[in-house]
């Protein structure tokens, strides 16, 4: 197998069909420090559950830095490709989300004033692996957040709850960002500095 995806990828950029990404080296980098932080996390796989990503997507969005982030499909939490190595019963090629799926998903959720994050769905390589990015654009338009809950049974995406990262995790969806965090996002909203005041 690992053969096989080393021709595949051989073979396309022998061809010039397949171009890697520009942001390929980064994200590779980023996977190689083996530990996730708050405007990038590691997923083996797609779930399949929207909310899940839905409350990915605003974690990442509303990073306190305010960086591009990353949301890496393919990879374990400790770095290595889903495939590498694995004897486990859920091992296999990680599923990834079809990127008209992903906008489909995106569209039927109600964000305050109609501000949904700016997002792409990447492939990219990662050793003899591909794996699957979506990238949440860096913005000025945080705090992104809903103005309806999603999700029809428990654990939903909560309407008007600020989610953000704090270290390598999501918080809770029945947790929120606390009051420094909120005015940090709304600040960079604003285009308001503390020397600013």
């Amino acid at each position: 197998d690992e053969k096989q995806n080393l021709k595949e990828i051989i073979s396309l950029l022998i061809s010039k069909e397949r171009e890697i990404h520009k942001l390929n080296n980064k994200i590779v980098k980023l996977i190689k420090l083996g530990k996730e932080d708050t405007f990038y996390d590691y997923k083996r796989s797609y779930s399949g559950k929207p909310k899940e990503l839905v409350h990915d997507i605003l974690c990442l969005s509303n990073n306190l830095d305010n960086k591009e982030s990353y949301l890496i499909f393919g990879v374990n939490d400790d770095g290595s490709p889903v495939e590498e190595g694995e004897k486990k019963p859920e091992a296999g090629k990680p599923k990834f989300i079809k990127s008209n799926e992903l906008f489909d998903i995106l569209q039927k959720v109600k964000f305050a004033g109609a501000n949904m994050p700016k997002i792409e769905v990447e492939e990219m390589y990662y050793l003899h692996t591909k794996i699957q990015v979506i990238i949440c654009r860096k913005s000025k338009r945080v705090p992104f957040y809903l103005s309806e809950d999603y999700g029809n049974e428990g654990n939903k995406v909560r309407a008007n709850h600020i989610y953000t990262r704090v270290g390598d995790s999501n918080r809770g969806k029945d947790t929120f960002a606390n009051y420094k965090e909120v005015e940090k996002l709304w600040r960079i909203h604003f285009g308001i500095n503390k020397r600013d005041e």
